[in-house]
């Protein structure tokens, strides 16, 4: 039977971690707390090897990261948590479409379910360069773009396969505070492990793009095209394809050569647009990312709310949805 349920999206605006952070960190850390120790095994990497890990791989960012820990009282499980590093893996939908312009789009919806879902958007500039993203866990980021106008998006690769490595969220973010253009945001993912099977659309202001297949028993696959959902080379089959990979993949092909107006209109409906989220696939949010301009545009049934590398507005929008899931 379905049901309403209400989601509050939080905007805010700081260069570096510091009371904004941690005020928004504090409103999902017992959650978050909860997940990690549910989720803890005796083999997990600890605090310190995940920061040597950070410090190996991403050495720009290892700063940001003990400032994080330092304003959650140095407590070790959530620095595990926060370097994403070793932990457990993050499944989620997804269907991406970056568009060549003009103007140069890239549209993405997010299915997840709210129960783990922070709902956070956040203007940075924790290593230099300033960034616009849809916050994850603190320290990741779903998806935004950066002043030199790169784009970045993820989605689960659709296999389960897992080891110790990167959980997808901080690739993202790494590649949006280091990376300038597409060809700079290849570099570095293949370069880094993954801990997971995931994908990530990259797209900067030239209107250039690719798709990176991630996977912790392989290197990674770089693939020019302009679209990806939750599947990589290999097509699964309709028994294995349960969140109907395929057919959101073909949808997404008859809109290639669409205005990114009318795109961004059919990833308002099915296939690309989702309510059950009791069974962790209700469409959270659908992004609208310029890269020549730096701005997104986070859209919903009932509205939208733009925002913007040079115009950012802090506050909060509530958005209900109703869960029709079977």
């Amino acid at each position: 039977m379905a049901h309403a349920f209400d989601v509050t999206f939080t905007a805010y605006d700081e260069d570096r971690p510091g009371e904004k952070w941690r005020t928004h960190f504090e409103g999902c850390r017992e959650r978050w707390a909860t997940w990690a120790a549910s989720t803890q095994t005796s083999d997990r990497p600890s605090h310190e090897a995940c920061r040597r890990a950070i410090g190996e791989y991403m050495p720009e960012l290892l700063e940001t990261h003990d400032q994080m820990v330092a304003l959650c009282d140095d407590d070790p499980v959530i620095g595990q948590h926060i370097s994403y590093w070793g932990g457990p893996p993050l499944i989620s939908g997804c269907s991406v479409l970056a568009l060549p312009g003009p103007p140069v789009t890239l549209l993405r919806s997010y299915d997840f379910t709210e129960t783990f879902f922070d709902a956070l958007i956040g203007r940075t500039r924790w290593t230099g360069k300033r960034v616009l993203a849809m916050r994850e866990g603190a320290g990741g980021c779903l998806d935004g773009v950066n002043e030199d106008g790169l784009a970045a998006a993820l989605t689960f690769g659709g296999d389960f396969a897992h080891a110790v490595g990167f959980a997808i969220p901080m690739l993202v973010r790494y590649v949006l505070e280091t990376c300038h253009d597409v060809e700079q945001a290849i570099a570095a993912l293949t370069r880094l492990p993954s801990a997971g099977v995931q994908n990530i659309i990259v797209q900067d202001r030239s209107g250039a793009s690719a798709v990176v297949y991630l996977r912790p028993d392989g290197p990674a696959a770089v693939v020019r095209e302009t679209m990806v959902t939750n599947h990589q080379e290999t097509v699964p089959s309709d028994e294995d394809d349960h969140s109907d990979s395929v057919s959101r993949k073909a949808c997404l092909a008859t809109l290639r050569d669409h205005a990114p107006e009318e795109a961004a209109q059919a990833f308002m409906a099915p296939p690309l647009h989702h309510s059950a989220f009791s069974q962790w696939f209700g469409t959270l949010y659908t992004a609208r990312y310029a890269p020549e301009t730096g701005t997104a545009l986070y859209s919903w049934k009932d509205g939208a709310w733009e925002q913007s590398i040079d115009g950012f507005e802090e506050g909060q929008r509530t958005v209900r949805f109703i869960d029709e899931s079977d």
